[in-house]
């Protein structure tokens, strides 16, 4: 099952002017689409003991420039995850 059908109305979702869209579940997935189709691009399931092993995503990520490459970090359980934007 694809992100599309997985998503719910209370998760929270970031979109970015490089057109990506970023959002997580309840499940502790945490996922990239492409902004324009809405193809999974990639997922993850950040650890824990969330509903589906990982740990559960209540908040918006956050995205913001380091060192000029873009980043993007969620909270998901008691932890902070970040990730850095490959361009392509």
């Amino acid at each position: 099952m694809g992100a599309r059908a997985r998503l719910e109305a209370d998760e929270r979702v970031l979109s970015t002017g490089s057109k990506l869209v970023f959002t997580g579940s309840a499940e502790g997935y945490f996922y990239a689409l492409d902004g324009e189709t809405g193809e999974e691009l990639w997922r993850v399931l950040l650890g824990g003991q969330g509903i589906g092993g990982g740990a559960a995503i209540y908040t918006a990520p956050i995205s913001y420039l380091s060192q000029g490459r873009q980043m993007v970090s969620v909270s998901a359980g008691s932890a902070l995850f970040t990730f850095a934007v490959d361009p392509e």
